[in-house]
């Protein structure tokens, strides 16, 4: 429940202009990490089962319950998040030369992919940062006007949004017809 009101709070606070960008930030981010989430993926995979294969060849590995196969994916993805040190399953000279190959591609190559990968997010996110907001605070109301309905009501409205630069408020021409 704790997370459906974090969640929903946070779709309100897209109305603020603070707020509104970090959300957008976030949801953007998102939106392009899936394609890079989806190369570490299988990249992970990939090494957790050469580490399982190399791992299986030391002696009885299928009868082993603290050394399966999920134990060993869950040990790769610990070496994703930044573990520096080899588990001590992984003794073979073979497993540790490939705990080295991986923690270089996913720590150095991947990483620095990612913050390039956020950093032109950023750089989108922050050109276009008013239209997102004024979009946002449009699908706002538009949701309200569905959510309170017209019920009781006979005449239809038209609604006018338009983009004002903060400068421009004290102009009256503005706010003119």
């Amino acid at each position: 429940e704790f997370l459906l009101l974090g969640g929903k709070i946070i779709y309100f606070l897209r109305g603020y202009r603070t707020a509104s960008f970090f959300i957008n930030m976030i949801l953007q981010v998102l939106r392009d990490m899936t394609t890079f989430l989806l190369i570490v993926f299988v990249v992970t995979a990939s090494f957790a089962g050469a580490f399982f294969l190399l791992h299986s060849t030391q002696g009885d590995f299928f009868t082993d319950d603290e050394n399966s196969a999920t134990d060993i994916l869950f040990e790769t993805y610990v070496i994703l998040l930044g573990r520096t040190t080899p588990p001590s399953s992984f003794l073979n000279d073979w497993i540790q030369l490939l705990f080295v190959l991986y923690t270089l591609i996913n720590l150095v190559v991947m990483l620095n992919l990612l913050i390039a990968v956020i950093g032109d997010t950023f750089d989108r996110v922050q050109d276009s940062a008013d239209q997102a907001r004024n979009a946002e605070l449009l699908k706002l109301v538009v949701e309200y006007q569905q959510l309170v309905g017209d019920e009781g009501q006979n005449s239809t409205y038209l609604y006018i949004f338009g983009v004002v630069e903060d400068e421009d408020l004290n102009d009256d021409s503005v706010m003119e017809w």
